[in-house]
Parts: C-alpha cells; sequence; structure tokens
C-alpha cells in the first residue's frame, strides 16, 4: 500500500490497487489492537468514497463504537471537506450513528471540547 501512495503512479492507478487492497483488510476489532487501522484510514481517506466508509461504519457502530469513533476522529483530521461533508449527508439513521453524525462534522472543535 505504502509504495502505491508514495510514488507518482496514475490517480486512476492508485485508486484501483487501493480498491483491490481494500477487502484484504481484516475488520478492525478493539481487542486485536487493530494495527491496521491506520493504514485503513489512510486507504479510506486516500480513495474517499462514502460508499466505501459507510459500510465500515455500519459494521463497527454494532459491534465496535468505540472504534467506529476513533475512525470518525482520524477521518476528520485527514479527509477533505467535500468527503467528510457527503459521508455526513450519506450516513444512515440511528442514534449511535448521529454521534457519528456529529463527530464528522464538528471535527477538531470537538476534540478541543472534550
Amino acid at each position: 500500500m505504502e509504495g502505491v501512495l508514495d510514488t507518482g503512479f496514475s490517480l486512476s492507478y492508485r485508486d484501483q490497487v487501493l480498491r483491490f487492497l481494500l477487502p484484504l483488510f481484516p475488520q478492525p476489532a478493539a481487542g486485536d489492537g487493530a494495527a491496521h487501522v491506520n493504514s485503513l484510514t489512510r486507504l479510506l481517506v486516500t480513495l474517499s468514497d462514502p460508499s466505501l466508509t459507510i459500510p465500515l461504519f455500519d459494521s463497527l457502530v454494532e459491534d465496535e463504537t468505540l472504534l467506529a469513533y476513533q475512525f470518525a476522529f482520524d477521518l476528520v483530521e485527514g479527509g477533505s471537506q467535500d468527503f467528510l461533508e457527503t459521508l455526513r449527508t450519506d450516513l444512515p439513521e440511528g442514534d449511535e450513528v448521529l454521534h457519528l453524525r456529529l463527530v464528522v462534522k464538528c471535527g477538531s472543535s470537538l476534540i478541543e471540547f472534550v
């Protein structure tokens, strides 16, 4: 993954490789140390595709809520405003998802408040 991100490949080739790599990442879980969480976050930020990010949030909200919040804060830290806005509006309804929307909307100002 690092080789594709840090070299001069065309954007279309880079995105194609990253989309191929995404399903190879294991489902993150808080108990396993989730060593690949940073790489997964970087991949999602680079692709900036809510259709890839929202299913991850959906699965994490049900089983790993704190990890879902960690992903939300990490995406706010690295994602573009357009990506975050689309992500915020496309997230499904639900109480926990409402809180994730708040994280994605308020971002760093929420971190300072906490």
